[in-house]
């Protein structure tokens, strides 16, 4: 992600401590923990892939999250849906509660009071869908169904430092 935002002409920073020598060969500033930011480093928008569910004192992280960004500063965060279909029909045996690191898992409710607790407000949750081109046409199908229906195995929040943005 960070390649192509930088090939679309956005200035990035990445903080990546498994893919830093990958990002640093291709020009990317890239830092292997939060810490290493320089002090006073102020972002109009922060991207969180599939973190926060690793992370011991989320709030705690989303707080200096926060505090990185702009006045007007936004936060993408995505993280395994744990009310979505996919947890409630496996249960135990849901493959996000399986894998090895993942400490805590957000429902909506639950990240959004997270990052209300951070300091954010509004925290919006976009309706747009995620495609799956190399799906089969009933899976896909599928997928849609579950996003339209926010039961999806994916949980996707955009968190606003100020305002919001101005469509809101």
């Amino acid at each position: 992600m960070s390649l192509e935002l930088k090939k679309r002409g956005a200035e990035v920073v990445a903080v990546e401590p498994f893919g830093y020598d990958y990002l640093a060969s291709r020009g990317i500033t890239v830092y292997g923990d939060l810490s290493e930011l320089p002090s006073g480093s102020r972002f109009d928008g922060v991207v969180c892939i599939e973190v926060i569910e690793h992370i011991r004192d989320p709030i705690a992280v989303l707080a200096g999250l926060r505090d990185l960004l702009a006045p007007d500063g936004w936060l993408f965060i995505t993280t395994p849906n744990a009310a979505g279909l996919p947890a409630k029909l496996m249960g135990q045996r849901w493959r996000e509660a399986d894998k090895p690191g993942h400490v805590v898992f957000f429902t909506p409710i639950t990240l959004t009071r997270a990052l209300e607790r951070a300091g954010f407000e509004p925290v919006c949750r976009p309706r747009w869908r995620i495609r799956f081109p190399s799906a089969s046409p009933l899976r896909a199908a599928v997928h849609s169904a579950l996003q339209i229906l926010a039961i999806d195995g994916g949980l996707r929040l955009i968190a606003f430092k100020g305002s919001g943005p101005p469509y809101a």
